[in-house]
């Protein structure tokens, strides 16, 4: 990161200063909490020497960078792939306040994670004192502040796309709900929009590489980090095993299902040959249970061959699509700066 994104004339928190002698403060008379608390943050204050750590933990995303090669086959390779507050309740889902940045703009079924950027991060001052490279006052070495200055471009820029009408604005401030609040309840569409414009036309090889994604999907990311992170999964989606299992209930109950036709539709075959074989007034009802067990039998597996193929036709799909997409996100890498040499 080069520069400042945005200026004072457009920050939407004015709670801090940066003096003269390079000093920065809470304004006297700005603040209903304490003089020394990082706005939004009363836990932490201006001077905590934990602040570095502070902001890595809010910030950074670790393991979405470390699943960022294997992100194409995740989610489609779009960092405005992200739709507005309103088209996600369009689409059925509810949003989920999380301060966990790795959760930001994942998706689960009806629910859709989103972490409020935080109050400091509104401030130019903030950004001037603490994140600017030429900062000689920072705490924060050089490369962690690269880092996290990064992951908050990052975190800011999705807004952009979180929130593209007035109707998307209203559900982020939230009048009503304060627990459901995106932004600070004290500022107008119209200061919104002239802050986060400034974040519009930022390129993604300023920001981590989770961010040159939008939206993910969790079940793709738990079967990722099974083979990436070692780990069971990458966030778990349900608080109780009971929910787990439940979702492994129909599936399960299909594959019982084509055991029981089957076998009994073997049992219906043995049991008319039986009855052939003694020839019997039965034969020609014999002949049609036979013939129709066959039937079910191949129908059975007819289905279950089906269900793969729409499976596989699915899967080959989204993976030719990915590919497409990947091959033409590096051929754009590849005539730009051919384009500026020419």
């Amino acid at each position: 990161m080069g520069h400042i994104p945005f200026n004072a004339q457009v920050e939407l928190c004015s709670s801090l200063v940066v003096s003269e002698n390079q000093k920065i403060s809470r304004p006297p008379g700005k603040s209903k909490s304490s003089k020394s608390a990082l706005p939004g943050q009363p836990w932490i204050t201006i001077g905590d020497p934990t602040l570095p750590l502070y902001l890595r933990k809010e910030l950074l995303t670790p393991d979405l960078n470390q699943l960022a090669p294997y992100l194409w086959m995740v989610a489609t390779q779009d960092s405005s792939h992200i739709s507005s507050l309103t088209h996600q309740m369009v689409r059925g889902r509810s949003i989920v306040i999380t301060e966990n940045p790795e959760l930001h703009l994942v998706w689960y079924e009806g629910r859709v994670f989103v972490k409020p950027p935080p109050k400091y991060l509104l401030s130019f001052a903030f950004w001037v004192y603490y994140l600017d490279p030429s900062s000689s006052s920072s705490p924060i070495p050089p490369q962690s502040r690269q880092e996290i200055a990064s992951a908050a471009l990052g975190l800011i820029r999705s807004y952009v796309y979180l929130i593209r009408s007035k109707s998307d604005f209203r559900l982020a401030r939230s009048d009503s709900d304060e627990s459901k609040r995106l932004i600070p309840g004290r500022i107008s569409f119209t200061q919104f929009v002239a802050f986060i414009s400034c974040f519009e036309h930022l390129g993604d090889a300023v920001m981590p590489p989770r961010y040159a994604f939008g939206e993910l999907r969790l079940s793709r990311l738990n079967l990722w980090a099974k083979l990436v992170l070692r780990r069971f999964h990458f966030h778990k989606a349900y608080g109780q095993y009971g929910a787990y299992f439940m979702r492994l209930y129909a599936p399960v109950a299909i594959i019982f299902a084509f055991y029981s036709v089957a076998l009994n539709a073997m049992q219906v075959v043995l049991a008319a040959e039986s009855l052939l074989q003694a020839q019997t007034s039965w034969e020609a009802f014999a002949e049609a249970c036979r013939g129709f067990s066959v039937f079910t039998l191949v129908s059975a597996v007819a289905a279950c061959l089906g269900l793969l193929g729409l499976f596989v036709g699915l899967l080959l799909r989204e993976l030719v699509f990915a590919l497409s997409h990947l091959r033409a996100k590096r051929g754009k890498r590849t005539v730009a700066p051919a384009a500026e040499v020419a």
